[in-house]
């Protein structure tokens, strides 16, 4: 069961993980090339080093939570963790730094006009 959720995973152009007990057991292609190809088998802390994504996997609900310069500085991520049946969490990390930015500009845009 699990290899068959890791090869429909893999074939998924968004950066996803599955975690278990606290240890990346699988990264899609997308993910390794954020994080790197040797983050499976980690300590999920150790990949992702942010106190809110920790706190988040930790309390093994759904959930969402923003991470800044995860791949550059200045970029802006949206963590979410999805609680799977079998126990393990699916975790999706989304880039959301473009959609940042122009809610930036249209905040400043409005306080100038």
């Amino acid at each position: 069961m699990a290899n068959e959720k890791h090869q429909l995973l893999s074939h998924i152009d968004l950066a996803l993980m599955i975690v278990e007990r606290g240890k990346v057991t699988f990264a899609n292609a997308a993910a390794q090339a954020l994080l790197g190809a040797h983050v499976v088998g980690w300590d999920v802390r150790l990949a992702l080093r942010d106190p809110g994504v920790i706190a988040l996997l930790r309390s093994e609900i759904n959930g969402k939570t923003r991470v800044a310069g995860l791949s550059v500085p200045g970029s802006i991520w949206e963590i979410s963790s999805h609680l799977l049946d079998d126990g393990s969490q699916m975790v999706a990390l989304t880039n959301v730094s473009a959609q940042a930015s122009i809610a930036k500009a249209h905040a400043d845009f409005v306080a100038n006009a």
